[in-house]
């Protein structure tokens, strides 16, 4: 499953915040295109945590594996120093991810 990490997630992205990462923000867009609707979304590390809405008794919470890049963006972005590892301002970018069963 393709993710595209958009500049508008990139601005609105919360750093510390697993749940309100870019990252989060664009698998929740990726989930929704293919009709899943998660509840949160926590981003760590190489995994996504997805937990599903509480109301949404038949779909039991994931992880999804994510490639190391998405971890290290991950990492930058959260960068207290906010120098985004020394190579200037995050970017979009985009991921290929295991579609959830």
């Amino acid at each position: 499953m393709r993710v595209t990490v958009k500049q508008l997630d990139i601005d609105r992205g919360e750093a510390g915040e697993p749940a309100k990462c870019p990252v989060a923000r664009a698998i929740r867009r990726a989930l929704r295109k293919i009709g899943r609707y998660p509840g949160i979304i926590q981003v760590g590390g190489t995994t996504a945590t997805v937990k599903n809405l509480p109301e949404d008794i038949f779909a039991p919470d994931f992880e999804i594996a994510l490639p190391e890049s998405v971890g290290r963006f991950v990492t930058a972005f959260d960068d207290e120093d906010g120098l985004f590892g020394g190579r200037g301002e995050p970017a979009p970018f985009a991921f290929t991810m295991k579609r959830p069963k």
